[in-house]
């Protein structure tokens, strides 16, 4: 996460792990293997809000500037590029073992654009490759960026291999990456799991 932090500096950085980790007995094991990162993201931002106090930042009608790296109460409120945060564009990032599916939607949810491993060419195994992500995501930046949108927060879904490929190519397509979100789905004990295949 820290890896990130440095390589997307202004980002709201949020993990499921992180908050599970807040809401969790100080006596579990997640809360001490997690208590070290929650700390060290702490620092940052206090050395940033401290900076960004002295700076003068300067607020208008309850707006603030997004200078923050960890989203806080005030973090909808926040303008960025001239734009207040929920209205910034969604770019929704599904990574699975298969295939990688990318689509940006406005901050209201209409979709503007969608684009997969399978519709930039990639076929069979090769559309599971982080070759084919990023092949995606530059697709995907190019036809937002027609349409005059700049800045996008970010959401990944799953763990597959095309996740952090497709995100590097957001950016280095030109956008502006103001937010990135974990939104993978954690199962708590619901649904039986399949049973084990038989070789």
């Amino acid at each position: 996460m820290l890896k990130l932090m440095q390589r997307f500096p202004f980002t709201c950085v949020v993990r499921h792990h992180d908050l599970l980790a807040k809401n969790i007995s100080t006596g579990s094991k997640l809360q001490k293997r997690y208590d070290p990162v929650l700390d060290k993201v702490r620092q940052v931002v206090s050395e940033k809000d401290v900076a960004s106090k002295e700076d003068g930042a300067p607020f208008e009608s309850g707006l603030s500037l997004g200078t923050t790296s960890f989203p806080t109460s005030e973090t909808p409120n926040q303008i960025f590029n001239g734009i207040r945060f929920s209205d910034i564009p969604i770019v929704h990032v599904k990574a699975t073992y298969n295939n990688t599916i990318l689509s940006a939607t406005e901050a209201n949810g209409r979709v503007v654009s969608l684009e997969s491993a399978g519709t930039v060419g990639f076929r069979n195994a090769k559309k599971g490759t982080n070759v084919a992500a990023q092949a995606a995501a530059i697709a995907l930046a190019g036809n937002v960026l027609k349409k005059d949108i700049t800045t996008v927060r970010v959401c990944l879904r799953g763990i597959g291999p095309g996740r952090l490929p497709a995100l590097k190519a957001l950016q280095l397509s030109g956008l502006n990456v103001v937010s990135i979100t974990d939104t993978t789905r954690l199962p708590h004990n619901g649904n039986r799991p399949k049973k084990a295949r038989r070789l």
